[in-house]
């Protein structure tokens, strides 16, 4: 089983009140280019695959839907 943890940068730095899993669970962490280096580094150092993808602003999604 593969565990992936899909997480916006808005959610890295911030305590929980609820732990949900230890971070030895996760095999690879998807979250976008607004996340620190030094987290992305973090993660990397620690043995998780870690994908960054592009961050989209909601303009941009709400104008490609208007011109379809």
């Amino acid at each position: 089983r593969r565990v992936i943890l899909l997480a916006d940068h808005t959610k890295f730095g911030v305590r929980s009140l609820r732990k949900v899993l230890e971070v030895s669970a996760i095999h690879c962490v998807v979250t976008d280019d607004q996340t620190p280096r030094g987290i992305l580094r973090q993660l990397e150092r620690q043995g998780l695959e870690v994908v960054v993808a592009p961050l989209t602003k909601p303009s941009s999604i709400a104008a490609t839907k208007a011109r379809r």
